[in-house]
């Protein structure tokens, strides 16, 4: 009678420890929820010539933080997208420099989830110019496997630049939307922004 007893017991725990173990793959999302720093590149701003590294540190589920250091490469890497004024020799003989960035991000839902960012860049190119950019953008981010993430970011906001030597300047002298005190050149940007990286 003990064996039957023990036998029926086997029979009917084994599946439901099989089912247990489903559940747990099933939800398991191998650390990504846990996750908290993601190293990043940004591929559009490669294309400006800037070849910047990105670290992203989550601080809680709805807020992270990111920033990062580029290096301007007009000496040897001419921008692939140019405006439409790029003939102008002001733009041409740009030297390289470096840029600085930040952004706050505010997440929906966990970092694989819409966010809510505040771009804050600067660039400065040896002593011709420096520009300050400030947007805010929208974007979403989502993982691929483990350990890549890629994130898209679109957004409206407006750029300071300021000539250090009084003859260069990063966009045509010619068509800025307003000029402020002290040299300061005044426009409009919507930039866009896609980024890959390395979750760990």
């Amino acid at each position: 009678m003990k064996k039957i007893i023990l036998y029926l017991l086997l029979f009917y725990c084994i599946p439901a420890f099989s089912q247990m173990n489903n559940i747990e793959q099933y939800l398991d999302d191998g650390g990504r929820t846990a996750t908290k720093n993601i190293i990043k590149t940004d591929f559009t701003q490669m294309l400006l010539a800037n070849i910047p590294v990105i670290f992203e540190h989550r601080f809680n589920n709805n807020l992270s933080l990111q920033g990062g250091v580029g290096l301007l490469t007009q000496n040897f890497f001419h921008p692939v997208i140019k405006p439409i004024f790029a003939t102008d020799p002001l733009y041409n003989e740009l030297k390289g420099g470096y840029s600085l960035y930040v952004q706050p991000l505010f997440y929906g839902n966990g970092f694989e989830s819409l966010h809510i960012g505040i771009p804050l860049r600067y660039r400065r190119h040896g002593d011709q110019v420096e520009s300050y950019e400030f947007n805010i953008a929208l974007g979403y981010q989502w993982f691929k496997g483990r350990h890549l993430s890629y994130d898209l970011e679109i957004g409206a906001g407006f750029n300071l630049e300021y000539s250090l030597d009084g003859v260069s300047y990063i966009y045509n002298s010619n068509i800025i939307d307003k000029s402020l005190a002290n040299d300061f050149r005044q426009r409009l940007v919507f930039p866009v922004s896609f980024k890959a990286g390395y979750v760990f």
